[in-house]
């Protein structure tokens, strides 16, 4: 995703946009997912940190400043 598109998409979700968070999801789902099963070696598991990780970034997305993009993000809060 380029930043102006990752800008966009971040304002949307900032605005409560529901399927901006689909978009979000869909667009980071697989490479999260493929981080927790290495992480944790269990797809049940890595289903859950998938699960929380986008929770979590929902929740978070006000304080997200942009230092890196959205995916670097998302991927920074599922190995936490």
């Amino acid at each position: 995703m380029s930043n102006a598109n990752d800008a966009a998409l971040i304002e949307r979700l900032k605005a409560g946009d529901q399927q901006a968070y689909a978009q979000m999801v869909e667009e980071n789902a697989a490479r999260i997912y493929r981080l927790a099963l290495r992480m944790l070696g269990n797809e049940a598991d890595a289903e859950d940190v998938l699960q929380e990780t986008f929770l979590n970034a929902f929740r978070s997305i006000d304080r997200f400043e942009s230092r890196s993009s959205l995916g670097t993000w998302l991927y920074r809060i599922a190995s936490n």
